[in-house]
């Protein structure tokens, strides 16, 4: 249960009664207030009882919420009157001020204010006494102390507040802190704030220091002078408490944003008067963490571009170093956005880097404050020690989520996935490793990584090979006959890897098990047509050299008996005779070609033809082609011509593009009954260089049926196959002697008009300009 706020004590009502300041306090979760002073409900019309159910908005007229807001989170402080609203609906001018507090779990805000038609002077900080019992309170008149509370004879180690009243006060601070105190009470004469750390002494005799605010009453014998004191080492002891509530809702997986906040509260009570943000980095921009500032500063500065000289945080962010703006309105770094700062009425800014480990920037801390002021020394540690707690709450929240995703993938992948220790134990599988291999974890936790799969024909060099590249912490990529829990076997793809920490040592490795029973299967299988295949090669090479020993040499044989058979028959005048002959030696020949076209064939489907590859002029072995067909063509009454252009030479071998050439052009003579053929050669440059040699003619021309058959081993036209012409292996063997050296053939034929065969052949590049000049 919330204590509730105690009224002030009598000694308290009567001082608040001679310095006619109001009071409220505000609950800054709820922004309801919880308690006013007599002299507040005075002024504002209302009793104390209905005042204090009454929200902040129906006491603060609608236009100036914004500014009120400001003053209450100490980012601005007022310059012109504000109003509050009265019971009777009159707005009534007012100077406030503020000091936000938390106090037993409550974040609360106190405003300080009076009515400017009773006061016209205008003093800039809190004069009032306090009316909680947290905060002490002294008041000194000619040199000694005439007032105390009892939370300020606490903190001194006094029992009662009486104890200490009548004592001097250098008797409770040393001449140091009295100076101080002197310098405050002058810059709170002269209308500035005048607060500091002050060092007191405790009533065992050691020091103590405690954050002091100082003003002074003009009373009719002497000026007085009040001090409200907080002490810092208690607000040091609850912000490691806070740190140790941050850290214990960072082991419970609370999120980043609301550890973030509550980091920023904690250093906000640390360090009195400031307002915390949090940006993060990402992609060189900064973007909101967490942030007590106004939600439209927040807007203007979201993602905003780090650099040399944006503000603070952008600065600090750019740099990796803090940056402590103490007069935004003279720092040059803040030169752009000095419009901002007045905006939002603050005139000092601090930024100090959150870097990880390894010194990478992950974002920014900043302090706003509403007045110009430099970091002490213990405020500087205090925002270097909640940098380097955010950069924990940013890598643990960073490797949470990355843990979280990798725990999905490994979960959901097919594959079996091992995690062992460095000791090569297994401490986790996925489900696919219990899929796989039958095995829980319960039942491998603690086994050697590979002790649990090995069988009767598991390979021992295989295993021992994984133990190598174990023992020395190198990758393992195998594949090896492992068996699951029910006995079955499979094959199993194995890829084992080291896993090392961010200092390089080894922390374990990680399996990945994939079930290649169907590849292995399959590779099998393959291999088993492949070996039959080459059985089959080398059975048609051994039918091809029988062939070719067999029945070429009888063939010859027969062909050179046919050219004494001619002879003998013209010696005895027999010429009638010779047709006979003529008969038997062009079926030989036919027969002697087509032996010599599939032994070759064989060969080149065996990769055993060896061409050269030495630069050849396509030129000259055109018109060799050309010449030697002359006398063919002009048989059936054809005219047989080139086209050549200067073209660059290409790599192949002569005697074979002589080959092609001739069957090319003999083709096109042979299905050519009248017109011409033509054969072109030239050079082009696009896609890439090449040299394209065209064989045109205007004879029968190929089906379109036909066409994308032309190049196959031993296929004819049915008009070919019927009147016996050729072997069917003289377009395959083109094309295969083509490819051989690196060219393509490809041909294009209207039915009744003719047929055009291309070769393209890459031309030598450092030879092009030499063919073109």
């Amino acid at each position: 249960m919330k204590k509730r706020f105690v009224l002030p004590v009598e000694e308290d009502l009567q001082l608040l009664g001679t310095t006619q300041d109001a009071l409220l306090v505000l609950d800054l979760e709820t922004e309801r207030i919880v308690e006013a002073s007599p002299q507040a409900c005075a002024l504002l019309g209302y009793s104390r009882a209905t005042l204090c159910t009454q929200p902040l908005d129906a006491l603060v007229p609608a236009k100036e919420r914004t500014l009120f807001q400001s003053v209450l989170l100490g980012t601005k402080e007022a310059a012109n009157p504000l109003h509050f609203r009265l019971s009777n609906g009159s707005l009534l001018p007012v100077e406030l001020h503020s000091i936000r507090l938390q106090h037993q779990g409550r974040k609360l805000g106190i405003l300080l204010f009076r009515a400017l038609q009773l006061y016209p002077e205008a003093e800039l900080l809190l004069r009032l006494l306090h009316t909680q019992d947290f905060l002490g309170l002294f008041g000194v008149r000619a040199g000694r102390l005439v007032h105390a509370n009892p939370p300020f004879a606490t903190l001194l180690g006094y029992e009662r507040p009486e104890l200490l009243l009548g004592r001097p006060i250098d008797e409770l601070l040393s001449a140091d802190a009295l100076r101080q105190v002197q310098r405050l009470t002058a810059r709170r004469r002269g209308g500035r704030v005048a607060a500091a750390k002050i060092t007191f002494r405790h009533h065992q005799g050691y020091t103590l220091e405690a954050a002091t605010l100082i003003t002074t009453t003009a009373e009719p014998q002497q000026p007085t002078l009040w001090g409200l004191v907080y002490s810092t080492q208690e607000a040091q002891q609850q912000f490691y408490a806070r740190e140790r509530q941050i850290l214990e809702g960072l082991v419970r997986g609370e999120p980043q944003e609301a550890l973030l906040d509550a980091l920023c509260y904690a250093l906000e009570a640390r360090i009195p008067g400031g307002t915390c943000t949090v940006l993060l980095l990402r992609e060189g921009r900064l973007w909101r963490g967490a942030s007590h500032m106004p939600s439209a500063y927040d807007a203007a500065i979201e993602g905003i571009a780090i650099g040399p000289n944006v503000g603070s945080c952008g600065t600090a962010a750019f740099l990796g170093e803090p940056v402590w703006a103490h007069d935004v309105q003279r720092d040059a770094r803040w030169a752009a956005y000095r419009d901002l700062a007045d905006t939002f009425g603050f005139q000092a800014c601090w930024s100090y880097p959150i870097l990880d480990r390894q010194g990478t920037v992950l974002g920014t801390f900043a302090m706003y404050f509403s007045a110009p002021r430099a970091p002490l020394k213990e405020e500087q540690a205090a925002l270097a020690r909640s940098a380097a707690l955010a950069a924990l709450i940013l890598e643990t929240y960073r490797l949470q989520q990355e843990h979280k995703l990798l725990s999905q993938v490994a979960r959901q992948t097919t594959n079996g996935v091992v995690i062992t220790d460095a000791q090569r134990r297994v401490v986790w599988v996925n489900e696919g490793f219990t899929r796989l291999t039958g095995y829980q974890l319960e039942e491998v936790r603690g086994q050697p990584l590979i002790s649990y799969l090995q069988g009767p024909q598991t390979d021992a060099q295989t295993v021992a090979e994984i133990r190598r590249g174990l023992l020395e912490g190198h990758p393992v990529r195998v594949r090896i006959y492992n068996y699951r829990k029910d006995g079955t076997g499979f094959w199993n793809h194995l890829s084992i890897d080291p896993l090392w920490d961010s200092e390089g040592t080894l922390v374990g490795f990680i399996g990945i098990e994939n079930d290649v029973t169907d590849l292995v299967t399959r590779e099998q299988e393959l291999e088993r047509a492949r070996a039959e295949a080459e059985a089959a090669a080398r059975l048609k090479s051994a039918f091809l050299a029988n062939l070719s020993h067999e029945v070429r040499t009888p063939l010859n044989s027969i062909l050179g008996f046919t050219d004494l058979l001619e002879e003998a028959l013209a010696t005895h005048q027999l010429e009638d005779l010779l047709e006979f002959t003529g008969i038997i030696r062009r079926a030989g020949r036919r027969l002697l070609q087509l032996i010599n076209d599939m032994l070759e064939l064989s060969r080149l489907e065996a990769d055993r033809l060896t061409l050269e590859q030495e630069p050849c002029s396509l030129a000259s072995i055109v018109q060799e082609a050309v010449a030697e067909l002359q006398p063919l063509a002009m048989r059936k009454k054809l005219h047989l011509h080139a086209r050549i252009e200067a073209v660059p030479p290409i790599r192949g071998d002569a005697r074979r593009l002589h080959q092609v050439l001739v069957n090319l052009i003999g083709n096109a003579i042979k299905y050519t009954d009248q017109g011409e053929v033509c054969v072109e050669l030239t050079a082009e440059t696009l896609p890439h260089p090449q040299v394209v040699l065209r064989v045109i003619d205007t004879g029968r021309g190929i089906p379109p049926e036909f066409v994308s058959r032309i190049f196959d081993p031993f296929w004819q036209a049915p008009s070919e196959a019927a009147r016996g012409e050729g072997s069917g292996l003289g377009l395959t063997i083109t094309k295969r002697l083509v490819e051989q050296m690196h060219g393509q053939i490809t041909v294009d034929s209207i039915l009744g008009k003719g047929t055009t065969f291309t070769v393209t052949f890459p031309a030598l590049p450092d030879l092009l300009s030499d063919a073109k000049s």
